[in-house]
């Protein structure tokens, strides 16, 4: 991992968004995570440049990534929940 330097600082600002979202909301946890890496090297050329942008897009793949979870976590739900539909469609109450 440590040969593609960009890869590997993008894993450690991961870990940092996933450690500080244990503890504080998305928004929070990003923008520490964000500013901590700027400090600590990781990152910090892009970070410098695309601020803003880095938090909008981190928080979005966060929680989409929180709902694709749920939604792998749950197939009973959607299948239920598709079935349900079916009976209702299948008597005409649509």
């Amino acid at each position: 991992m440590k040969k593609c330097k960009k890869l590997f600082e993008y894993m450690q600002y991961v870990e940092k968004v996933r450690k500080y979202t244990s503890i504080m909301s998305i928004n929070q946890a990003v923008e520490k995570a964000v500013d901590e890496s700027i400090k600590e090297g990781i990152l910090a050329d892009f970070l410098l440049k695309n601020k803003a942008e880095a938090i909008q897009m981190s928080i979005f793949e966060y929680d989409e990534e929180k709902e694709m979870k749920i939604i792998r976590e749950c197939p009973f739900r959607l299948h239920h929940s598709n079935n349900i539909r079916a009976f209702f469609y299948s008597i005409g109450y649509n």
